[in-house]
């Protein structure tokens, strides 16, 4: 994955990672069963602190669009 040049982390104090896993060969493309998983929130006031982990451990679950 990628960051666009405008979308960067230089003025966030706090972050939460999330990580998903798909089947499908378009990472956009959204299926119920795509897992997904997420961090704690990482605040980069104690950057010398930073550690934390993601367990992908849950279904992506999503409304169609119609």
């Amino acid at each position: 994955m990628f960051l666009l040049p405008e979308l960067t982390l230089k003025q966030t104090e706090k972050v939460i990672i999330i990580a998903k896993a798909t089947k499908s060969k378009n990472p956009h493309d959204k299926s119920n069963s795509d897992i997904i998983g997420t961090s704690e929130e990482l605040s980069f006031n104690h950057t010398n602190q930073l550690s934390t982990k993601v367990s992908i451990n849950k279904f992506d679950h999503f409304k169609s669009v119609k």
